[in-house]
Formats: C-alpha cells, sequence, structure tokens
C-alpha cells in the first residue's frame, strides 16, 4: 500500500511540475499569498501570478524565473483605472522591480503602476546606481500596460538597462521621473531596447533629465504615441550614441508646445 501511495505522490509532483499554476496574490488573505515576493520564491517557470488590487510595499525580483506576473488588466477587464489601483510601491529603498538572471520573453510584468522607486547599486552595472523603476540586465523581459511614475536613481529613474538581450515595451506611459545625472527617465546601455509598434508607449514629462538616453551600437526604431515635445531635439529631450544611421524615431503626439526664448 505505502508503494502505491508513494507511486501517486509522485505522479502527482510530476504533474504539478509539467503544467503551469496561477498563484493568486491579495492582500485580502483570500488568495495564495499576500506578497508578490512570496509568490515569486515557489513559482516555477511558466506560472503566473495573478495580483489583485492594492498598493504593495515591495522591491521583487524575478530571480531568473520566466514567469508572469500581471494585474487583473487584460486577464478578467480591459478597465484600464486596475491598472492605477494596482501598484508596486518601491517605498523609495530602491528599485521596484529588477530582471537580472537571464530572463526572456516569456518573464512578463503587466498592468501595474511601478512607483516610487530609487536607483540601486546593481552586480555588473558600471554606472552609478540605476534603475529606479525597473532594471534590466542581460535578460529580455515583456513590460506591459505600466505606468512608470514618481521614481528617482542616477541613471534611468524610470527603467535602465544593459548587457544584452532585447526587452520589449508595450503599451506603457513612462513620465514624472526624475533624475539627477541628467542620464534620462530611460537609459540603455549595449542593449537593444524594443518599442513595440502596435501598443505604442508614451514617454514625457521626466524631470531633471533627458526622456531618452541611448548608448549602443544598435536600437531598432522608436516609435511612441506621446512623447514630452512632437519633434524631439536630440539634445535636450533624447541624446542617441553610437547606433546605426538607418535609425529612426517617430512621435505621434506632443505633450507640450516648445515656446521659442532669446538665447
Amino acid at each position: 500500500m505505502k508503494k502505491y501511495t508513494l507511486i501517486i505522490l509522485i505522479l502527482i509532483t510530476a504533474t504539478a511540475l509539467l503544467y503551469p499554476r496561477t498563484h493568486i496574490i491579495c492582500q485580502e488573505g483570500t488568495g495564495a499569498f499576500a506578497t508578490i515576493a512570496a509568490g515569486i520564491d515557489v513559482a516555477l517557470d511558466g506560472d503566473t501570478l495573478l495580483v489583485y488590487p492594492g498598493t504593495y510595499y515591495e522591491n521583487i525580483d524575478y530571480d531568473g524565473k520566466d514567469i508572469v506576473i500581471t494585474s487583473l488588466y487584460g486577464v478578467e477587464s480591459d478597465d484600464r483605472s486596475i491598472i492605477r489601483e494596482t501598484i508596486i510601491d518601491g517605498n523609495e529603498e530602491g528599485t521596484v522591480v529588477a530582471f537580472k538572471s537571464g530572463e526572456t520573453r516569456n518573464a512578463v510584468l503587466n498592468g501595474f503602476t511601478i512607483q516610487n522607486g530609487w536607483s540601486s547599486f546593481h552586480r555588473n552595472c558600471h554606472f552609478y546606481s540605476t534603475g529606479g523603476g525597473i532594471f534590466i540586465d542581460e535578460s529580455s523581459p515583456v513590460i506591459s500596460n505600466c505606468y512608470i511614475e514618481n521614481n528617482m536613481g542616477y541613471n534611468g529613474s524610470g527603467i535602465f538597462a544593459q548587457g544584452g538581450g532585447n526587452p520589449l515595451l508595450k503599451g506603457n506611459i513612462i513620465r514624472y521621473n526624475q533624475n539627477i545625472c541628467n542620464q534620462g527617465a530611460i537609459r540603455t546601455w549595449n542593449v537593444d531596447l524594443q518599442f513595440c509598434t502596435t501598443s505604442l508607449n508614451s514617454v514625457y514629462k521626466n524631470y531633471g533629465s533627458r526622456d531618452i538616453f541611448i548608448l549602443s551600437d544598435h536600437q531598432s526604431p522608436i516609435v511612441v504615441d506621446t512623447f514630452t515635445v512632437k519633434n524631439p531635439d536630440k539634445g535636450e529631450f533624447v541624446v542617441i550614441q553610437d547606433i546605426p544611421d538607418d535609425f529612426y524615431m517617430t512621435v505621434n503626439h506632443g505633450k507640450i508646445e516648445p515656446v521659442a526664448a532669446d538665447s
């Protein structure tokens, strides 16, 4: 009898490993976990963390796991107010979300407000503390439908990406982030940060810095819905270095209208 019981337990365990699971994250105690970090600890590649509305004061790391962390937006509802109601707040204690262990496009962050991050000193980073909202190193995650705002840092106050890879941004709004070193709310080094051309991002009104600072020998075309200005000056709003001559940037709408001033 014990032999058959052991076989059944082995089969149940093997089945659990083969099929992706969904873990409910809810602060009210009705889910599997009350924090996102606790869900990441037990998640396996292919799993989903479904996060219910609330403010989660956390600094999370995907820890090399190709998992989906998503709010209810796009899963149970297309009401964008859910994004504003499902918040990961870094509490000014470091980077809010980190991908730094080789995560692929199967690692997804979807439908959150990412706020109050403070750039951290990350391993293998050749710059000052980086990535207030999101830090990416040698990884290629998908970041979609997020408000990335009110984060601070020295480099890449909103998003910092380095070390190869081709992360994908889809339908995000990146705004109101504050840089100390004038190095860009979005800052890249040696990485092809891809901007989706169908689900457009918006990048505007980031403080104390240019909106985008790219240092790479390859950069896919940047197409955005809304930028700070319709025709960005490459010194004031965008800095792009060492990329091919065929690179182009397309802006559909400007948030503000530049005003001519005496020199």
